[in-house]
């Protein structure tokens, strides 16, 4: 078997494009996470509607417009909110939600903290900006690396046979591959960041290391399931990278879901929300996601077994 780990290995090294993406854009995602989370800004975008002075305060900025804005600016993004000033106290309307409403109301009316009633309420950190960028771009690049598993297909039984490797040290040896071409120079990456920048990123070494071994798991067993699914790389990569974009983005790992009881049930239902939490309440000292995060080992490897089931029983038909 270490044999054909060898094989495998050197044939993804001397690819120039799979070496670029797992060496220089992992670095690029965690400078960019780092960069992200320092230049958090609290800001809400104001339509001030009426003759009336709305008094300046820090990071909330304000055009006074003579009409109300229609719905489609608010839509479209150039206003967080519209204010009106009404029997003495200023009144927010916004499509956004009642937690942004209430907030801007205590702002202006109670003189309320613009950092703390604006802030995100997931109060995510470096690590978990980390995490959030990460997940997509190594779920995607691990189903990239599945292109030789696709191209030997043709002549899995015969290497098997011819090698006298069994069936399930075969396709084990291609997620444990991925996993470590994914894993080693992240984990590297990361730690150096640490070291040479002075981070203070709230988390040790080992959970930092514990959550990216979750993260290159999950990418190594979900690619190896859909690659042993479809027989084509055109078919088994653009379905995998459909389902990595909508679920990454649906989950909150970009940018914060709403918080309305929908959105947190369905960014729930994805293992990229799960390991977001375990981040977020790690950099807050806490450990409640721990369970979460075995049930998405349980969950990797039982898209191996069936993977490599589902590839047995194609190979024998």
């Amino acid at each position: 078997m270490i044999n054909l780990l060898k094989m495998i290995l050197y044939r993804i090294t001397q690819n120039k494009l799979f070496l670029c993406l797992v060496i220089f854009v992992p670095a690029i995602v965690v400078v960019a996470s780092i960069i992200y989370t320092n230049n958090i800004e609290y800001t809400a975008r104001i339509a001030f509607v009426g003759e009336e002075n709305l008094p300046h305060i820090d990071n909330l900025y304000v055009t006074s417009v003579d009409t109300e804005p229609k719905k489609s600016e608010l839509v479209q993004g150039k206003f967080d909110a519209v204010v009106k000033y009404i029997n003495g106290k200023y009144v927010v309307q916004t499509i956004k939600g009642e937690q942004l409403k209430g907030s801007l109301e205590r702002i202006l009316n109670d003189g309320a903290s613009v950092k703390e009633e604006l802030k995100s309420k997931e109060d995510r950190g470096i690590i978990s900006n980390l995490i959030g960028f990460l997940t997509m771009l190594l779920l995607l690049i691990g189903s990239m690396l599945y292109k030789f598993f696709y191209q030997e297909r043709s002549g899995t039984d015969k290497r098997i046979v011819l090698s006298k490797v069994g069936c399930i040290r075969y396709y084990l040896s291609h997620p444990i591959i991925v996993f470590l071409v994914l894993f080693i120079p992240t984990w590297i990456i990361c730690v150096t960041a640490n070291l040479m920048l002075k981070l203070n990123l709230e988390v040790s070494i080992l959970e930092l290391t514990f959550m990216l071994f979750v993260l290159c798991l999950l990418s190594a067993s979900f690619s190896f399931f859909i690659a042993c699914i479809f027989r084509t790389e055109q078919n088994g990569s653009l379905f995998s990278s459909m389902v990595i974009m909508i679920t990454s983005l649906v989950s909150g790992s970009f940018i914060e879901v709403s918080n309305s009881k929908l959105n947190v049930i369905i960014s729930h239902i994805f293992p990229q929300r799960y390991l977001l939490d375990y981040a977020i309440s790690a950099e807050h000292g806490e450990s409640e996601h721990i369970i979460s995060m075995i049930v998405i080992i349980i969950l990797c490897i039982c898209m191996l077994v069936c993977g490599g089931l589902i590839n047995r029983r194609k190979m024998v038909a």
